[in-house]
């Protein structure tokens, strides 16, 4: 009896043993495999959608990653589930460049927000500071259409978060985030805290510099010296104007190291310009005499590009076979001949010939000031071949007033009644515009130069 029940006990044994048997190797056969295939498809369509990124389809890359990602868990593979809503993030802000700028910049930002609940700063620091970096690019642009103020501090707060993670030993990344937020602390001076904003905005620009060196980021230095020339230079008009003039100087004098004439006109004129005006400030602290024909000195290294590009242009026209080089070697580069004005040709060109002509007339209180009224109103003019009453009313008429008054001064050296009719004449100009409802304290400065300059007309009558 024993011996019967062994072997029932034997055989249940060995069917239990079967059964397990046949369910691990349907397991191991059907199953696992199925698993893995799925897998191995869920990664190749990833991977496809990354390259796809990369070389700019975004929409495309968009719709494979919308495919996948309801097929991860968010729990079960953070980093696979943060790695598609990031780059979801980054298709969105592609897009937004295209159509619906807003509406998408909005999107993406919900992405890296959504990207970020699985890339914590503490279990995934590298991925966290690269979606903060994204987040504050959608941020930042996003302030650009709507809301400046509120997307520019979120945007200042996200890349802040960045360099949490981000240091000197990640150079590529701290140098690019701190660029960002140089420029964004730049801009929300513009909104509230001027001189908090301005300080973090030049630190940023100071990191940046530590990693873009001139013979490293020859471009990204340039950039980045401009950059932190109009800090110091925005910062000078709150606190400490003279030295903070000073380190806006030597800031655009490193940019112009890299921004050449040749190299780099459209930068080159504008750097000049900036260069121009920080002098031109600096001189009445010290150095007036010095620091003026240092402005005049940037202002007309900067005309020098318009000066080129009508040169190349009248060549062009006329099809003259005479060498191009020979007649660029023509220009006068000191500005002192004014025989021949050249009108400025753009909004540019008038701003920065207008500059100058108001260095002119400082310069003029402290030396040759018969010959420096001259220069100040031949450059006038020639401002006033881009500005017009139509389209700048308020540079047309506070062009003209300048006018009026170096005339008038002129008038004082040699009472002659062409320079005051002159005077009288740029005055009527100038309050042709100002006499406006939107400009009534313009107005009236204009009035309280143009009466004594008609009473001496008359009186010349």
């Amino acid at each position: 009896m024993r011996y019967r029940i062994n072997l029932w006990l034997l055989g249940i044994i060995i069917l239990l043993t079967a059964s397990i048997a046949s369910m691990f190797l349907y397991f191991y056969f059907y199953v696992c495999p199925e698993k893995t295939i799925s897998k191995t498809i869920l990664l190749t369509s990833i991977k496809s959608a990354d390259k796809l990124l990369e070389k700019g389809m975004a929409t495309d890359a968009l719709g494979i990653y919308d495919d996948v990602v309801n097929l991860i868990s968010k729990e079960g593979n953070p980093i696979m589930y943060g790695h598609i809503k990031n780059n979801q993030g980054i298709c969105y802000y592609n897009i937004s460049g295209i159509k619906d700028g807003a509406k998408n910049l909005i999107i993406a930002i919900t992405a890296y927000n959504e990207a970020l609940k699985t890339y914590t700063l503490k279990g995934y620091p590298v991925n966290y500071a690269t979606t903060q970096a994204n987040l504050g690019v959608a941020y930042q642009s996003l302030a650009e259409i709507r809301d400046g103020e509120k997307n520019l501090s979120r945007a200042s707060q996200v890349y802040s978060e960045a360099l949490n993670v981000y240091t000197i030993e990640s150079p590529k990344e701290y140098a690019m985030v701190n660029t960002n937020l140089g420029n964004v602390s730049y801009s929300l001076a513009g909104f509230r805290n001027n001189k908090e904003n301005l300080t973090k905005s030049i630190d940023a620009y100071r990191n940046a510099l530590k990693v873009y060196t001139i013979e490293s980021h020859p471009e990204e230095y340039a950039m980045t010296e401009t950059n932190l020339g109009a800090a110091c230079q925005a910062l000078s008009k709150l606190e400490d104007m003279e030295a903070n003039l000073v380190r806006a100087s030597d800031a655009y004098t490193e940019a112009v190291k890299v921004y050449t004439l040749e190299s780099s006109p459209e930068e080159y004129a504008k750097v000049k310009n900036c260069l121009g005006a920080s002098y031109y400030a600096l001189a009445e602290f010290a150095n007036a005499e010095e620091n003026l024909t240092r402005a005049i000195g940037a202002y007309n290294e900067a005309l020098r590009v318009y000066a080129i590009q009508s040169t190349t242009e009248r060549v062009t026209a006329k099809n003259n076979t005479e060498n191009t080089e020979d007649k660029l070697s023509k220009i006068n580069n000191d500005g002192e001949n004014t025989s021949d004005i050249m009108m400025a040709q753009s909004i540019d060109h008038a701003m920065i010939m207008s500059n100058l002509a108001t260095t002119y007339y400082a310069l003029a209180n402290l030396r040759d000031k018969e010959k420096n009224l001259a220069l100040a109103i031949d450059t006038y003019i020639g401002a006033l071949g881009a500005y017009t009453m139509e389209e700048n009313p308020l540079e047309y008429s506070m062009i003209q007033n300048y006018l009026g008054s170096a005339y008038q001064t002129l008038g004082e050296i040699h009472p002659m009644r062409g320079n005051i009719t002159r005077a009288v004449k740029a005055y009527n100009e100038a309050l042709k515009v100002s006499r406006s409802k939107a400009h009534p304290l313009y107005s009236t400065k204009v009035k309280s130069n143009s009466v004594p300059i008609i009473y001496r007309l008359e009186n010349l009558q």
